[in-house]
């Protein structure tokens, strides 16, 4: 791991094809990139890395959870006031199944929202890369690097098709000018 901080590089591009040749060129060496297009481009979300979710994680260990507290409460409370009804045993599980599955229930959607929450970085916890005109008509490729690699990878991009490459400054994303 290198000892340099990471900093973004945005890559302007006119039409879709040079973005595309740009992000197989590139991808190997800065697997940390990002696009914003005008309109979606299937070939580029192929291209993209994509890493599964984790609010999965969430809704599995809040059900858990919800189930085993569920359990434990119930079991708890027959064992501190039990009642003898009719001989049937004082823990029985099939009549804790509806409670149980309510927590399970109740305990993996409360996850699941806190997870998409976590992930989604609901409130924001920095600001997202942007280029306003990505919206319209340009296409915009945002790219992590180490400031030793700036000068091949500028290089590169213009050679790939790229209109503009410049260092991307988080405080202009903020004020919407880039």
């Amino acid at each position: 791991m290198r000892a340099e901080q990471e900093n973004v590089l945005i890559a302007i591009y006119r039409n879709p094809q040079n973005l595309i040749e740009s992000v197989k060129n590139i991808r190997k060496d800065h697997p940390k990139m990002e696009a914003l297009t005008p309109f979606p481009l299937e070939e580029l979300s192929e291209l993209l890395p994509h890493r599964p979710s984790k609010i999965r994680w969430f809704t599995l260990i809040g059900a858990l959870s919800g189930a085993g507290i569920a359990m434990i409460y119930q079991i708890m409370t027959v064992l501190e006031w039990p009642l003898n009804t009719g001989g049937k045993p004082i823990v029985s599980i099939p009549s804790f199944i509806p409670i149980t599955f309510e927590l399970l229930i109740l305990f993996g959607a409360a996850a699941t929202l806190l997870g998409l929450m976590l992930t989604a970085q609901l409130p924001p916890i920095r600001p997202e890369p942007y280029h306003s005109g990505s919206s319209t008509s340009e296409f915009a490729l945002f790219i992590w690097y180490y400031p030793s690699d700036y000068p091949s990878l500028e290089t590169r991009l213009y050679d790939t098709g790229a209109s503009q490459v410049r260092p991307y400054m988080q405080d202009t994303a903020s004020l919407g000018t880039d």
